[in-house]
């Protein structure tokens, strides 16, 4: 799902990408012109570790139910736009000061269904 050469680059059009459930371990999104639509990711029940995005207009990331355990600064200020993270079902301890962009987003709920949280 990479940029430059990657198929979301190829479909300018694309605004939702549903991979739920295929046991992807490592994903990298990255919009560079191409697929600027892309407004909804759908990564749950995965074996996701560290998602790695950069998404202009990306509302929606679902990160339910992988392998998350911690949220680190800077990865996620690549989102400026998001807006509804799903983070419920992973490891994640604690939520760094500033870990995610401060769009009014309800992250607190989301942490509540974690497993160490």
């Amino acid at each position: 799902m990479q940029g430059k050469g990657g198929f979301v680059s190829q479909l300018p059009s694309l605004h939702t990408i549903r991979l739920r459930d295929n046991r992807i371990g490592a994903v990298t999104v990255a919009t560079y012109g191409g697929g600027a639509l892309l407004r909804l990711l759908d990564l749950g029940y995965n074996e996701i570790v560290a998602p790695r995005s950069r998404s202009a207009r990306l509302r929606y990331l679902t990160l339910d139910n992988n392998a998350l355990t911690s949220l680190h600064q800077g990865r996620w200020s690549q989102l400026p736009s998001l807006a509804h993270p799903g983070l419920s079902g992973n490891a994640i301890a604690a939520l760094p000061e500033g870990a995610l962009p401060d769009h009014g987003i309800n992250v607190k709920s989301s942490l509540l269904a974690n497993r160490a949280y």
